[in-house]
């Protein structure tokens, strides 16, 4: 039969075997392998989301200067947290939950 993913060796290179590698995924139709292409695409938004919060934390942080925080920035602030928590709550469902996710 052909090597695991999908007949890609290594000499086509990393591109080639990650796209092979998410098409054996998707082609299994699993709940697992569903799981695991959502919690990647999660785990990998987050970040972006968490530093665009902070950089508007950090901004509003720098203009209110002696006054009390205003509810915008309380907002702003809870949502930095959740999302955190949810990129969180990702890598563990990812490293602990799925079978062979993290080998």
């Amino acid at each position: 039969g052909a090597p695991f993913p999908g007949g890609v060796r290594g000499k086509q290179g990393v591109v080639a075997m990650t796209w092979a590698t998410w098409k054996f995924f998707w082609a299994k139709k699993t709940e697992v392998a569903r799981k695991c292409v959502l919690l990647e695409v999660v785990e990998g938004l987050c970040p972006a989301v968490s530093s665009l919060l902070l950089g508007d934390l950090v901004l509003r942080l720098s203009q209110i200067g002696d006054q009390k925080y205003p509810v915008t920035y309380t907002i702003v602030a809870l949502t930095f947290g959740a999302v955190n928590l949810l990129q969180d709550r990702c890598h563990y469902y990812f490293e602990v939950e799925i079978p062979c996710a993290s080998v």
